[in-house]
């Protein structure tokens, strides 16, 4: 839970100095490169120290491209917009037990819940395309 703080209130004082599509991509691969790490890790401190990294690239990455995406559609489409946005946490929690009932081995599922965040560097070059 501090992690996610500590994410918004850091990603988001960054992503208004430098702007929100530098920082979702420094975010995305934060959450990339610490996902992998954790998957390999090889103590429980080093999977904690990951874990918090890879939340923290997650928030900020969630938390900045939420703002893009409310500050690039108009007043009449936020409310829904928004909402649409949240449908993925829920269908990650849905699908994560689930999953973990099927993929017995903690360091292949972390492997599994990793390893589709590659599709969110495409979010990079539909940001910029606009």
């Amino acid at each position: 839970m501090a992690e996610g703080f500590f994410s918004c209130f850091i990603c988001g004082q960054l992503s208004d100095r430098f702007g929100r599509r530098p920082i979702t991509l420094i975010c995305i691969t934060l959450f990339l490169l610490s996902g992998l790490v954790c998957a390999f890790s090889t103590t429980f401190i080093m999977f904690v120290i990951f874990r918090f990294i890879l939340i923290f690239g997650m928030s900020g990455a969630s938390a900045t491209t939420f703002v893009l995406l409310m500050e690039s559609v108009g007043a009449n489409y936020r409310d829904v917009l928004g909402i649409c946005f949240e449908f993925g946490w829920a269908l990650g929690y849905i699908i994560l037990p689930g999953l973990a009932w099927l993929i017995r081995d903690w360091s292949n599922l972390q492997l599994a819940i990793t390893v589709p965040g590659v599709l969110f560097f495409s979010l990079w070059w539909q940001v910029t395309s606009f």
